[in-house]
């Protein structure tokens, strides 16, 4: 009996986004892309720029330095829902009701707040980008490629993307992309640093229902389509507009309820579980908090701060984040602290730790 080896066929899969504050700039004419995809939303608008908080929780600015390479750092990215965090296994969210369902997954580290088409750089929290995701597979699997490409045609330093580091590569996006359905939703997050640190960085994130893979991309405007207002079905991790009376974030107390500059600000501190955070006035302050997971410790002296604890719908049950750090006064020993806990958000919170408060 003689078998026949079939030839091994490449299957490639590839998603573009198109995303930002507007249309990218053409390149050689300076005038808006009339083919880019995004249609009509052709100008800036001001309610669309992302913004925030020095560590006061006082002076507000437009995040993003206007530099093509340096400005805030901005994702692409998706809600896991596995319950592992980072751990190669990975369960998109495709729940479009609850958007905010899992662990945020970026896709996307070298995208930046001030950069747009053509390297063209831009007012501090604007940004427009056209985005590929490329999964390239030989039967019955093997790898050979897979990465981002960001505004490929303006020849700019940034353009391949494997998540920060090459190393990464095949291994972050290998497991990511090939989780990815048409169904899995995406969403954009922004920061007001330049990376994501404990402690250190704030962010939002925005998401829209309709807002998925699809078969090939998405147009993630952030206007109608005419570019006359703000999309109306935008959806953020912590909506601003409506938070709790007594949500506050920074040193100054600043209350985040009704900002006028709405939900574009960056606001939840970043967290990756397992640091000791300082939330009393030598540290960061009042804080918010979203999608609480880990072993760390929040200390925050007796400064009458205000922690906001934030779990948006979806997480309930099996899916409950749960920290099972400390609340204390200080990094170390256990003494009590004055703050002030506040839960927001239709989802469930576990506290399994030790709180002396």
């Amino acid at each position: 009996m003689v078998f026949l080896c079939p030839d091994i066929v490449a299957v490639t899969k590839t998603w573009t986004f198109e995303w930002g504050t507007h249309l990218g700039e053409d390149p050689g004419g300076g005038s808006y892309m009339p083919d880019a995809p995004l249609g009509a939303d052709t100008s800036p608008l001001a309610s669309v720029m992302q913004y925030l908080y020095d560590i006061g929780g006082t002076k507000l600015a437009t995040s993003g330095s206007g530099d093509s390479y340096t400005g805030d750092l901005i994702e692409l990215g998706f809600f896991d829902t596995d319950g592992t965090i980072d751990g190669g296994s990975y369960t998109p969210n495709e729940d479009h009701t609850d958007l905010f369902k899992g662990v945020w997954t970026p896709l996307t580290s070298n995208t930046k707040i001030g950069r747009d088409w053509a390297a063209t750089n831009v007012d501090a929290g604007e940004f427009y980008f056209s985005t590929k995701f490329t999964l390239e597979t030989t039967s019955p699997g093997a790898l050979i490629n897979n990465y981002s490409l960001t505004n490929s045609t303006d020849g700019n330093p940034l353009a391949f993307d494997y998540l920060g580091d090459n190393s990464n590569n095949p291994n972050a996006y290998e497991n990511r992309l090939n989780a990815i359905t048409d169904d899995t939703l995406i969403g954009i997050r922004f920061y007001d640093n330049t990376a994501a640190s404990s402690g250190v960085a704030r962010y939002n994130t925005i998401m829209d229902s309709a807002w998925d893979f699809g078969a090939s991309g998405n147009s993630l405007s952030l206007h109608e389509a005419d570019g006359s207002a703000t999309r109306s079905t935008l959806a953020f991790e912590f909506d601003n507009t409506s938070a709790d009376a007594a949500s506050k974030v920074g040193t100054s107390d600043t209350t985040i309820n009704g900002l006028s500059e709405g939900d574009f600000v960056a606001t939840v501190t970043y967290f990756d579980g397992d640091e000791s955070i300082n939330v009393g006035d030598g540290g960061i302050g009042s804080s918010v908090f979203s999608g609480f997971d880990g072993t760390g410790r929040l200390y925050g002296g007796n400064d009458a701060n205000v922690v906001t604890i934030h779990s948006a719908s979806g997480n309930t049950g099996a899916d409950a984040y749960e920290f099972d750090g400390d609340f204390y006064n200080a990094a170390t020993g256990s003494d009590s602290t004055d703050l002030t806990i506040l839960k927001t958000g239709a989802g469930d919170q576990i506290l399994s730790g030790n709180l002396n408060l």
